[in-house]
């Protein structure tokens, strides 16, 4: 009874954040693809059931597909950064900095994760500008031509990337952080006695 009084209060508890969870994501999922299945024109109020035809020419879309592509590409290309980095900042952190300073660094980490794109796309626009970008004129102190950053086809995927990952770098940070402080310091120092290394301890 007392089980089945906790699940009861457990479910009451929820229920307001799934209802605005269903209201704020569900619900417009549902209406796209309900959308989608229709022949939609704006200026029309006819606007016919074509089951699957939209699908079916994006399939036909060559711009799709290179859409599809260049969004693997960056996808893949955040991955093999954020991952890594992300682990080996957590761990310098979590290892190597005074408790008093790691709050002040885990802050610092994950700012650029809480920073809304509009405003953190447009610093990154002026960084990645070809005339005024202060990015080739870094470069340009090593003898490197100016670069046309997003009008370049693989130069523009390449400066989406590094955006996203700045961005996304903050959150893997913060989830390796919490699996470190969940490990036992029992276990560094059985290792410590054993003679493993700071790498093998890692």
């Amino acid at each position: 009874m007392r089980i089945r009084k906790r699940w009861l209060f457990s479910l009451l508890a929820i229920l307001p954040v799934l209802a605005i969870f269903t209201y704020v994501r569900i619900i417009p999922i549902g209406e796209i693809l309900r959308l989608s299945l229709h022949k939609w024109d704006i200026l029309s109020r006819n606007k016919p059931f074509i089951g699957f035809a939209n699908f079916i020419e994006l399939t036909r879309d060559r711009l799709f597909h290179e859409a599809l592509i260049n969004t693997a590409i960056i996808a893949f290309g955040v991955l093999i950064i954020t991952v890594p980095l992300g682990i080996v900042l957590a761990a310098l952190i979590h290892h190597r900095v005074k408790s008093r300073f790691s709050s002040f660094y885990e802050t610092s980490v994950f700012i650029p994760h809480v920073v809304s794109l509009v405003p953190a796309a447009m610093a990154w626009k002026w960084i990645f500008d070809a005339r005024l970008g202060p990015l080739n004129a870094f470069l340009s102190m090593f003898g490197v031509q100016p670069q046309a950053w997003l009008f370049d086809p693989v130069l523009s995927i390449i400066c989406i990337i590094v955006l996203c990952s700045w961005q996304a770098l903050g959150y893997a940070v913060l989830i390796y952080l919490v699996g470190f402080k969940t490990l036992p310091e029992s276990l560094y120092e059985a290792a410590r006695l054993d003679g493993a290394t700071g790498l093998q301890s890692f």
